[in-house]
């Protein structure tokens, strides 16, 4: 071997390399190795940004579904009555806000705006709807009286 020169174990058997060469190798793969790292990272964040907020979506129904149920069930009884239901405070580490209205029930995230609508099925045509509720209690309370349902 020649000074100044490194033999390379991959390289065919009697060629040799400059030490120049090795080092750029070395830093071509780490630089592979870097980016294929980053790509990976940006990949997993997208799914799980996506996954998030599917579920999120999907618990905010749930909890539009909770409220239209409760909300019927209150319209159908006889005379003033309330019920108390128990919501959960937080919806993909947001806060959410309900409104009721003559249009319908909107549930909205705070953070995101992710934004959830639906009708009353009629109801609107009956009693007049109002009110407007923020998630932090963990409850909303929905009150009947004289043709008139309001959540709080």
């Amino acid at each position: 071997m020649q000074t100044g020169q490194l033999s390379c174990r991959l390289c065919p058997i009697g060629s040799s390399r400059k030490g120049q060469v090795l080092v750029f190798q070395h830093t071509m793969l780490f630089t592979i190795a870097v980016g294929i790292f980053i790509l990976l990272f940006a990949v997993f964040n997208i799914y799980s940004t996506y996954y998030n907020s599917t579920a999120a979506r999907d618990q905010i129904k749930t909890v539009r579904d909770v409220l239209l149920a409760n909300i019927i069930k209150l319209a159908e009884k006889d005379g003033d009555s309330s019920a108390v239901v128990d919501l959960p405070k937080r919806i993909g580490d947001e806060e959410y806000i309900m409104e009721l209205s003559q249009a319908g029930l909107n549930i909205t995230t705070t953070r995101t705006s992710t934004n959830i609508f639906s009708g009353l099925y009629g109801i609107n045509e009956t009693f007049a709807l109002s009110g407007r509720a923020a998630s932090g209690k963990g409850q909303v309370i929905i009150f009947k009286t004289a043709g008139t349902i309001i959540i709080n």
